[in-house]
């Protein structure tokens, strides 16, 4: 690391060098603006004297202290950084006043006593937030010991009536639906909720519903606000961290898409501003192809972008995920497609979201017992392959959103309603023959929902 160095020391250590056996940093999560916060590095130098510690935020080095020295403190000004000198000392530092421009990652170095001077380094990142905000390492935090438990994020279909028009009464009932099936994590707005379809007005009402009814079930509300002008983003980016929506999610500018890593990073720096208190991540979408590649995006990004919290990718791409995790530990990771499950946990990614825990969750859940060690690589590959076995057989009858609202409608006790134009409604006989198909492979039809979809099938558009 770059440090403001006061004192000289010795740049390596003899080979074998012992004492600094263990080092451990504990910090908040997260900080209220205007609160103090106190990092503890813990550390076991087995009889050896301490040379000097120094912390940084970031790459820079904010505060020191050696022990032989008298003053044994060091303060360097780092970005308005305040240090309580009374209340730090070779194991603590203790920051005072904190603002939003201290959010970054905080490192602890320890160097031991000669003749070995072995130095060794801990980091955490800390998120400073107004006071009703939640940080996007807490988002990080909360999607990945969901997944240790076996909890997936779920892909929302919108609901609409016979006519084509918000069908919002039956939400409350959807989410306890999901709930009973121990979806946690849900995601409206997105292309299979086809958010893109719906007026701005409505996509509020949708995240209002939700907002509603997740509040008695206690489920991860994440909403997708982009996909439409800058100015209505901007719009439903703030009527969102109005409802306290858990997280947001962004595709970029549908048409005037961003050129390059820089471009993206001041379009969502743009969007996180109208919801400073909520985590965002960026939604890479293969419908909106850009050039810009996850891992060079959060590379660069650093701590620009204080709300960021991660990615999403659609895409079956490995080395997209590959790229993205090695880009950041921040962040967390994300993919769309339920096709990668078993690879990605490979990989490393943690984070999964699909459309097909609508209706039939367990093949999902029994990767992600794969993924924490819980379960070999045989039980993981048969689940994958029967995951993609059952996609196969609900795409081959037409697109994407059709065909997955419809396998809902016929797995479910829900009604999803017929997508909206210029989506197109399946056949009847399709339906019939997705219902067939379905059956062959074990799932089990509900007859009295499935027959009630021809009461809307003669309705083109």
């Amino acid at each position: 690391m770059q440090a403001q160095s006061e004192i000289s020391e010795p740049k390596c250590a003899p080979v074998g060098a012992t004492g600094l056996k263990t080092l451990k940093i504990t910090a908040p999560e997260r900080v209220r603006v205007g609160d103090s916060a106190l990092l503890t590095c813990s550390y076991d130098l087995d009889n050896v004297q301490l040379y000097v510690i120094k912390w940084y935020l970031d790459e820079a080095e904010f505060y020191r202290n050696v022990p032989k020295k008298d003053p044994p403190h060091a303060i360097f000004p780092v970005r308005g950084i305040r240090v309580n000198v009374s209340s730090s000392n070779t194991q603590d530092v203790t920051l005072v006043n904190m603002t939003r421009n201290h959010t970054g990652r905080y490192s602890c170095e320890v160097t031991e006593d000669g003749p070995t001077y072995d130095t060794r380094v801990q980091e955490a990142q800390v998120f400073v937030v107004e006071s009703s905000g939640r940080s996007a390492a807490s988002l990080a935090s909360l999607w990945t010991y969901g997944l240790a438990l076996n909890i997936l994020g779920m892909l929302i279909q919108a609901t609409f009536t016979r006519n084509r028009t918000l069908n919002l009464a039956i939400i409350p009932e959807y989410a306890k639906f999901l709930a009973s099936k121990n979806i946690s994590g849900i995601l409206i707005g997105g292309t299979t909720g086809e958010g893109t379809s719906l007026k701005i007005n409505e996509r509020k009402q949708l995240a209002e519903a939700w907002a509603k009814a997740v509040n008695e079930t206690k489920q991860h509300l994440m909403v997708q606000i982009g996909g439409t002008t800058l100015v209505d983003v901007k719009e439903l980016a703030a009527h969102a961290e109005n409802l306290k929506v858990d997280s947001l999610l962004c595709l970029p500018d549908l048409y005037f898409k961003p050129s390059n890593t820089e471009d993206l990073i001041e379009y969502l720096s743009i969007v996180s501003q109208s919801a400073p208190n909520t985590p965002l991540l960026y939604y890479q979408s293969t419908k909106a192809k850009t050039n810009i590649r996850a891992g060079e995006f959060l590379k660069s990004v650093g701590n620009r972008i204080p709300t960021l919290a991660g990615v999403k990718l659609d895409s079956s791409d490995i080395k997209e995920g590959i790229d993205a995790l090695a880009a950041s530990n921040r962040f967390v990771v994300f993919y769309g497609s339920k096709m990668v499950i078993s690879a990605g946990c490979v990989i490393g990614v943690k984070s999964f979201m699909s459309a097909t825990l609508n209706f039939i969750p367990d093949p999902s859940f029994k990767l992600m017992e794969f993924c924490e060690g819980h379960a070999n690589l045989k039980t993981a590959m048969e689940s994958q392959s029967y995951l993609n076995e059952i996609e196969k057989n609900i795409l081959q009858h037409g697109g994407y959103v059709e065909t997955m609202k419809t396998a809902m409608t016929l797995l479910s006790n829900l009604s999803m309603g017929p997508p909206r134009t210029p989506l197109k409604l399946l056949s009847k006989e399709s339906v019939d023959a997705m219902s067939s198909g379905l059956s062959k492979i074990g799932l089990k039809i509900n007859g009295s929902i499935a027959s009630s979809m021809s009461s809307y099938l003669i309705t083109k558009y």
